[in-house]
This record gives structure tokens, sequence and C-alpha cells, in this order.
């Protein structure tokens, strides 16, 4: 028996013919509409109707065992018309679509059928139908959003939608009667939206200094008063405040029937609450708004089409700067984004991410934030990346892959990839510098050439904890999970270029001896021509191994423990392979099993030639500093103290 994802495959299975009929019928009737930008009329000799899709249901109307609905269908057209090129010898064939109403209603166990009254009407192709969940939350999926986007606009300033522009907020609140106000809000609190009379404490300030807020004040606010977090957006460009009054915005228009319906059952009820994007709920609804917020506030600020108007103007201008000819790719890339992000006033963050979602792919490159830094930006051959595809992948990801794909766990074993800038590269001589173990100027400027493909996926967990495809409905959103899995096709061809003699490792490995003990004296007295370290206590320091520990393992006099080989690797600044040799001949090698090991492996990699200390702050941001069980004394003296971050235990959750 078939099993259906949803009800629209239902019905776009099992009524197709139906549908298909219907619309021929409308079309017959009505005439299909083939005005364009190229056609300037509407006739036409002749049509085909080659795909219809359901696009969406939208339920009407239930009672017992009978349902009404409206099927929203995505129809397309081959149009073929003489009139518009006389002198061709063969009419031109056109593409045309369109979207459809048709009404229809029925049981789930009789079935279903057209209503006889207006069952078919052609609606614009962007228009939707409001759909609100039981807790009157609209539901909005992921391909919608610029939709709702457009919505909010037509309401608050419309003119945004005909001209690239910077959204006046100021002219927007005052015009729809929303007020604001700087807010010594908790740490964890980014704005607060009131839907109802309350108090409030907020902050004093100079009108002609808007940060120069210094005493506090409680006031009588109202419906439609927004809070922000002083502390949150003092230090931060100014269109990280932008989002959040736009954030809180959509919440006040999109939103407001749910809390005010919360305010009638609770009259304490007053306000929704923003915090930080990594923050979970109980209330599944309120979870789903914060999402909501969070993702059409940059739709808002960027409107879809005059984004993509902006963008192009603005690559055309690069071309024509004088020395654009001596300009890199990368160099030009970092220019538009620039302004860009200054045109709309939104972060350079916000703004990478906004022309990557418009399908600028070459903004993939450039100003990528993974595990706490910035990598090196990097460019690749145009449209070498489908939707859906990366060449970055982070720590914690890399962890997964070592856990699961025992292909590139012997491809990092072997030499044959190295990781590098956040990516799983070729080691070959052209693209890695293995000296100083980074990518050549070549690589970065042709990353497709040498870097591994990953797609990327966006699941939901069910309610049996069992991954299923994401349903804005149904899952959390700290149940979404983005799941990177290798291009194999790609992995096999990459890794026949793979030149592993060339490697620093492969060069001097017949120069190490053959112990333990031998093999640290021979990395510590390199480490002093290197500079890396001034003697025994200088690496007792950096390693958080004692002097005396550090000598006897030296001497041979006793074994090592795993941690404190690694700790000592990570402080000379020894790549992998070097690393894992220690490991070997300590006989402290670890197998590809376990939360644990898996984790030490992954720091062994992630982290090469970098020092501990910086292993040590990323540890602590994501509170796994245990796992090298660091002392509090090499705390203080790198003044080291835990923040927030994501957690590496997601790893294997």
């Amino acid at each position: 028996m078939y099993k259906y994802d949803s009800f629209e495959e239902y019905l776009q299975l099992n009524y197709f013919e139906e549908f298909k009929t219907r619309l021929a019928e409308y079309i017959e009737e009505n005439e299909l509409d083939v005005f364009s930008d190229d056609v300037h009329h509407k006739h036409y000799d002749d049509y085909d109707i080659y795909e219809i899709k359901v696009a969406y249901v939208q339920y009407t109307k239930s009672q017992v065992d009978k349902v009404e609905f409206d099927v929203y269908l995505d129809a397309k057209f081959v149009v073929t018309d003489k009139v518009y090129d006389e002198k061709s010898p063969w009419p031109p064939v056109l593409t045309r679509k369109g979207r459809y109403i048709y009404r229809m209603k029925g049981s789930f166990k009789k079935g279903f059928k057209g209503q006889k009254q207006n069952e078919m009407s052609k609606i614009e192709l962007e228009e939707e139908p409001e759909r609100i969940s039981s807790g009157l939350v609209p539901v909005i999926k992921y391909e919608e959003l610029d939709n709702y986007a457009t919505k909010f606009l037509k309401f608050f300033c419309p003119e945004a939608l005909e001209t690239p522009m910077k959204l006046k907020l100021n002219d927007i609140l005052n015009k729809n009667g929303i007020t604001y106000y700087l807010a010594p809000l908790e740490d964890d609190v980014y704005g607060k939206t009131y839907f109802a009379n309350d108090k409030a404490t907020i902050y004093k300030f100079d009108e002609d200094d808007f940060f120069s807020a210094t005493e506090t004040e409680e006031i009588e606010v109202g419906p439609g008063t927004i809070l922000v977090n002083f502390f949150k957006h003092m230090d931060r460009p100014k269109g990280v405040y932008r989002n959040t009054i736009i954030h809180e915005c959509v919440h006040w228009f999109f939103h407001r029937n749910y809390f005010e319906l919360r305010h009638c059952l609770n009259e304490e009820d007053t306000s929704v609450t923003c915090y930080k994007s990594n923050r979970t709920f109980e209330n599944i609804d309120v979870e789903w708004m914060e999402w909501q917020a969070r993702s059409l506030a940059p739709r808002i600020l960027m409107p879809k089409k005059m984004a993509i108007m902006k963008y192009d103007e603005l690559a055309e201008e690069v071309e024509e700067l004088e020395g654009a000819d001596e300009m890199t790719f990368i160099e030009k890339t970092n220019w538009i984004l620039k302004r860009f992000a200054a045109f709309f006033e939104v972060s350079l963050q916000s703004a990478q991410i906004r022309l990557k979602e418009l399908g600028k792919s070459r903004f993939d490159g450039v100003r990528n934030y993974v595990d706490g830094g910035y990598i090196k930006d990097f460019t690749f051959k145009d449209r070498f990346l489908k939707k859906n595809q990366t060449f970055i992948i982070s720590s914690d990801e890399l962890g997964k892959l070592l856990y699961t794909n025992s292909f590139v766990r012997e491809s990092l074993t072997s030499g044959k990839l190295l990781y590098i800038n956040k990516m799983l590269v070729i080691n070959n001589p052209k693209y890695v510098d293995c000296k100083k173990y980074v990518l050549t100027d070549y690589a970065l400027e042709h990353v497709h050439e040498c870097a591994l493909v990953f797609n990327v996926e966006r699941f939901g967990i069910d309610d049996n904890g069992e991954l299923i495809r994401l349903n804005f409905l149904s899952s959390t959103v700290n149940g979404r999970k983005e799941i990177k899995s290798l291009d194999e096709n790609q992995l096999e061809a990459m890794l026949s270029s793979a030149k592993i003699d060339g490697s620093h490792y492969e060069k001097h490995k017949s120069e190490l001896p053959t112990t333990f003990h031998e093999t640290l004296e021979y990395h510590i007295k390199c480490a002093k021509r290197k500079k890396i370290i001034k003697g025994y206590e200088d690496l007792a320091f950096e390693s958080d191994v004692s002097d005396k520990t550090i000598r006897s393992y030296k001497d041979g006099l006793t074994s090592p423990s795993r941690i404190n080989v690694i700790k000592i690797g990570l402080a000379l600044k020894l790549s992998a392979p070097y690393i894992i040799d220690l490991l070997t001949k300590a006989d402290q090698l670890m197998v590809y099993t376990g939360a644990e090991n898996i984790l030490l492996y992954t720091i062994i990699y992630s982290y090469q030639r970098v020092g501990l200390e910086e292993v040590c702050i990323a540890l602590m941001k994501n509170h796994n500093a245990s796992v090298l069980d660091f002392s509090d004394t090499y705390l203080k003296n790198h003044g080291i103290t835990e923040k927030n971050g994501v957690s590496f235990s997601d790893l294997f959750q």
C-alpha cells in the first residue's frame, strides 16, 4: 500500500486528471493569459498543459466526516503564437505559468469532488492564503518567507517594494503607533514587545546621543511598546539594533492575536520576550514565532526583488572602478558585500546570508564565521555548488564524520585528507603549504579543485526521537539539525590527486626516533629552535603538564597518559600525524568509538599547529574543557573563563 507524505501528495497522485480536465475547461471559457514583458497581446494559437502541481491545501470547513477545502494549483503551459513572430517559419514556443484555486469537498472514506459553484479560479502567483494554527500562529513554510515579508512591507512601508532603500524605522513605528525604548533587560534577552498595558523600566537618554543612557525610570506602557536591550546593542553594529526592532514589529504584526488571546485568559500575560537564538522554549507556539521573527526580519530589511536589484547595481559598479582589473574576485566580492550591507544598514553577516539565500553563490566564500572565528576567504568555480551544498564543515560536524564515515577516518589517518580552513582538502603541495599548514593562494582561489563537497539537509525529531524531514508544525527548533553528508563520487575523484609523499610528516618521519621519550625530546628541540617554546618551564606553562612530569617522560622514567600526550603535542603546535605518532609510540592510540575518543580525535584534527590555549578557549565555550582535564592554575594563568556556546555534546545526541 502506498504511503503518502502529505495530503498534497495524495491529491497530486489521485486527482491529477480531474485537475487537468477542470483547468482545461476553465481556460476554454476564460482564455489563457499569456501577457508578459515580451508578449504585448493575449492572442495565442494553441496551448498545452505540461505540468500541474499541488502547492498546498487550505481547509475551509470541517464537520463530522465532511471536509471542504481549496487546492492551490501551480500550472505551467506551452503556448504557440504565430502572431508573435510572423517572419519565423515555425511558430515560437513560449512557456507560461499560473496559480489556480480548485474548490473541493467530500470525505476521506468516499473521496472528493469539485464544488459546482466557482470550482476553479485564477489568482496572482504571489497571493497566499492566511493559514493559522490552532494556537493562532501563522503557518509559514521556509519557501513562503519572502511572501510574508512582502505582506509586512505592504502594510508598513509599501515604497520599499518599489525601489531599493534603507527602511526608515522611526517613520514606520510612528506611523503605526509603535513606541520603543532602551531598557535594562536580562543578559540573554534582545527585545521585548508588549501587547497589553503594563509597567516597564527604561533608560533615560539624550535624544542627540542615542547611546548615552545613564539613569532608569519606571513608566506606564501600552500595547505596541517595544523594549530593546541597551547593553546587547551598544557595542554592536547599528544593523543588529535595526534587526531587533523589525523582529519585534514582526511579533506585533503577525502574532498579536496569539498574545492578546493569552492576555484574555491571563491578565498577567502582557508581553513576549525575545531571547538570543540558541534559547529553546517549553511552548512550541512561542518557539515557532521566534523562528518566524528571526527569519522574516532580514527579509524585510532586504526585500527580495529590491535586494537583487541593488546587488546587480553594485556588481556592475565594482567592475567600473579605477583599478578594478587589479582587484581579485574575493576583493570585489567583499567590496560589494560591504556596500550592500551599508546601503540597507544591516550587519555584514546578515547581508552575506541574505545574498546567499538569493542565489549569489560568490558570497559562500567570504566572511564565514565557524567555530568562534572567521576563516580565510575563498572562491570557486561559478555554479559549482548545487543548492544546499557547502565546502565548510565545523569541528562538531567533523566529529560526526569521524564517528560515522570510515572512509574519511582512513583518509585523514593516511594523510590523503587534511582539515584546514574548516574544510577537508586534498593533501597536495599545489593546494597546501605544509610548512605553515595553510591553503595556498591558488587553493583559496580554486577551492572546487581541492575541497570536499557536503550536502546539507534540515531535519526534525519526531515524538519517538527519530529523525524526520522538517515539519514546521510538529518538530521543534531545537530538534532541527543540519545533516552534512559527503558527495561520495566527488570524494573518490578527489583522493586520486592526493600526494602524501610531499607532506611535511612523510618527508620527516624517517628522522623520528622509534621510542616515545626520544621522539618527545626530538619535538622539544625542534620547538625551541622554531622559538615556539623557550624551554621545559615554558612548555609546562603552555601544556598544563608539570615540568617534572615532562622531564620524566623525556627521560623514559614514566609512561605518559593519553591526555598529557595530546596536550603536549598541541602545545608544541604539532600537526595531527605527529600527535598520532606520539600516541602510537606511547601505546595510547585510541579507537574511533565512544564519544570521548571521537572528541579527542576531533580536537587533534581541528586544532593543528595553533597551540593548546586556543583549544582550551574553544572547549570552555562549548562546556567541554573537562575532556582535557585543564587545571585551575592553567585557566587562571591564561585568563580563560567559561563562556556560552554550542555544545560538543550535541555530537552524539
